[in-house]
């Protein structure tokens, strides 16, 4: 998920379109929930993956991790630097 509270809002909704980014994933739903992701990123028009912020008792180690498939990836903020005039 892109942190879209970050800074530059403006900046990172437009990589996100150029990039053609075809799921977002956050604490919640923002596209339901947030009237600033809609006010950014009105182009995105999903669902907002929903991934928990924090562990639950719903969570329970079933498999052991050596034994695991690597599917999914989760990444905190980015930001690309060189399209920020701050870092220019």
């Amino acid at each position: 998920m892109l942190q879209h509270s970050f800074a530059d809002t403006e900046i990172l909704s437009e990589n996100s379109r150029n990039l053609d980014v075809d799921l977002f994933i956050s604490e919640n739903n923002l596209n339901k929930n947030s009237l600033y992701f809609r006010e950014y990123f009105s182009w995105y028009g999903k669902d907002v993956y929903h991934l928990p912020f924090v562990f639950k008792t719903r969570f329970k180690k079933i498999k052991p991790y050596s034994e695991r498939a690597n599917i999914c990836f989760a990444t905190g903020t980015y930001e690309n630097l060189n399209d920020n005039y701050r870092y220019k």
